[in-house]
């Protein structure tokens, strides 16, 4: 049953092993209802809504570590942990009270109750890499994308619940420099080229497959244009105007 505090709003089944509202048939207080929710007129609500909804109260399965985190609590998805403290969060009223019990919104909720927030923290300090943002294709997860000192950097991935893995949108890191430049390099600007003997040129044309020219050290964003059908192809920024200010 989902609870607005002490309000009976509707009853639902979930289907675990897909993580989606199967049946969410009976409207016991539509006015009480999340937003986005119910329909326009309050008869009835949307279960795809509802599992979004329920979505942007778990954990993004994007979020590094979590794998780990799962295993050892036993637990197949993400989905299934906020059942875990009956959807309760610190941000709204709602919840979730099994069929046929008596507990109260009094009884359980974080803001008048114990939270256990040391070892919640210990918990998501494992887990938490980045931070994420709603938006309405999705959530954007931006982390460290592991280049450890030689190449930080941090990169973005967008986590939709119909996906079952995150999906790459762009990465910025910084590269120390001494990568090759080939004459087709064309997406790599002058201002970024060194020749052989470690110095800035002034003209592109003067590179080729064998002058021995390198990128100098700086950052580069690289994004897939199309991260769905060419995971493997990506565009580069090779970036210069920040530069300027450090001459």
């Amino acid at each position: 049953m989902l609870m607005n505090r002490n309000h009976e709003v509707l009853s639902f089944r979930f289907d675990a092993s897909t993580g989606e509202f199967f049946d969410a048939d009976e409207i016991i207080d539509a006015a009480r209802a999340p937003l986005s929710v119910m329909s326009p007129r309050g008869k009835r609500a949307s279960k795809t809504a509802l599992s979004y909804w329920w979505s942007h109260r778990t954990i993004p399965r994007a979020r590094h570590g979590i794998d780990a985190k799962l295993a050892e609590l036993g637990i197949g998805d993400t989905y299934d942990l906020p059942f875990r403290s009956m959807g309760l969060s610190l941000s709204d009223q709602y919840w979730v009270r099994p069929y046929d019990s008596d507990v109260r919104w009094e009884d359980v909720n974080f803001f008048e109750n114990d939270f256990i927030e040391a070892e919640v923290e210990e918990w998501m300090a494992d887990v938490e890499d980045g931070f994420t943002v709603d938006t309405p294709d999705g959530v954007l997860h931006a982390f460290n994308d592991g280049g450890g000192n030689k190449y930080p950097g941090i990169r973005i991935d967008l986590y939709r619940p119909k996906d079952p893995n995150p999906i790459s949108l762009s990465m910025t890191e910084y590269v120390p420099g001494g990568e090759p430049v080939w004459a087709d390099d064309d997406d790599i600007p002058v201002e970024r080229i060194a020749d052989k003997d470690g110095k800035p040129i002034v003209c592109k044309g003067e590179v080729t497959d064998i002058s021995g020219h390198t990128v100098t050290a700086g950052l580069v964003s690289r994004a897939w244009p199309n991260e769905i059908a060419e995971e493997d192809y990506h565009k580069r920024i090779f970036h210069t105007g920040y530069k300027e200010d450090t001459k």
